[in-house]
């Protein structure tokens, strides 16, 4: 058996017993040969390159414009950490005294209260109009209290 091999249209083909043409894989594609003895080939790299003025004109308002946004940018930040830091004050001086009314037990509040007085004994006495507890009990009454308007 003998394979004869041939190019068709840049592919590499041989023949088989039968008379058609089969690719050959994994096979590389033949070079071409450059018809010139100097060949040129693009190609991209990363170099230096001069601005002009226009480039470095442009570069130095950018600057200057990325400047005024940080400055104002840290202003804002500023702003902001001091609200944040009036408001951690806040729920610390809300935490204490939450924490030292837990630990009391209690608080003083403005509370209605009754005297009664009873001018036999020379005493009073006062009643907690919410709960009803008498917080003053048989108090003397002073000079002052015994005297009465005569109008």
């Amino acid at each position: 058996m003998k394979l004869r091999s041939y190019y068709y249209k840049g592919g590499n083909m041989t023949k088989k017993k039968d008379g058609k043409p089969t690719e050959l894989r994994g096979l590389p594609k033949p070079k071409k040969r450059p018809k010139a003895k100097i060949t040129k080939e693009k190609e991209r790299q990363w170099l230096r390159c001069k601005l002009t003025e226009k480039e470095l004109l442009t570069a130095a308002r950018g600057s200057s414009a990325a400047l005024i946004k940080r400055g104002q940018l840290e202003d804002q930040l500023r702003g902001i950490k001091e609200k944040f830091k009036s408001d951690i004050e806040t729920a610390n001086h809300t935490m204490k005294k939450n924490s030292q009314l837990v630990e009391d037990g209690y608080e003083y509040r403005t509370v209605d209260t009754i005297w009664t007085k009873n001018w036999e004994k020379g005493t009073k006495s006062c009643v907690r109009q919410d709960t009803g507890e008498v917080i003053g009990k048989d108090v003397k009454l002073e000079d002052g209290e015994r005297q009465t308007s005569l109008l």
